[in-house]
């Protein structure tokens, strides 16, 4: 019985984990798009990027975590199928359909950014709130 209270409360104190900041692409703020933490659990756990480059990820669990950005062109159409397939599940819920955001301040990051394995990014992450500004720069 000791060991399932020991996961239980291990499980409890990454819920009350946070990874606050900002995410920046040579001193630029990055405005649109997806910031991807895996913590040392491997138990991935993102959020969106606020417009000013900000982003609040909970549950992250403390030891080196892996980062990725994902930030895709919002000017691009969506697959006609799955742009129907989301407004039926948003109406069926009772909420309008998503309009799309705003692409004027949105600018292209590198590749190897978009997956942990190959962005480089870490952060070591402790229990309560930890401070990280995933800074990016040109990848060759």
């Amino acid at each position: 019985m000791l060991p399932w209270l020991l996961l239980m409360a291990i499980g409890a104190g990454c819920a009350e984990n946070q990874v606050t900041g900002k995410v920046l692409f040579e001193g630029k703020p990055v405005t649109l798009g997806t910031v991807v933490f895996v913590g040392a659990d491997g138990v991935p756990r993102a959020t969106v990027i606020e417009r000013d480059g900000s982003f609040l990820v909970k549950g992250v669990s403390p030891g080196q975590a892996r980062i990725a950005v994902i930030s895709m062109n919002p000017a691009q159409p969506l697959d006609p199928a799955f742009e129907a397939e989301l407004k039926a599940k948003y109406q069926s819920l009772g909420f309008p359909p998503p309009t799309r955001p705003d692409a004027s301040s949105w600018f292209p990051i590198p590749q190897p950014y978009t997956n942990v394995d190959t962005s480089e990014l870490k952060a070591d992450i402790v229990r309560g709130t930890t401070v990280v500004d995933v800074r990016l720069d040109k990848k060759s």
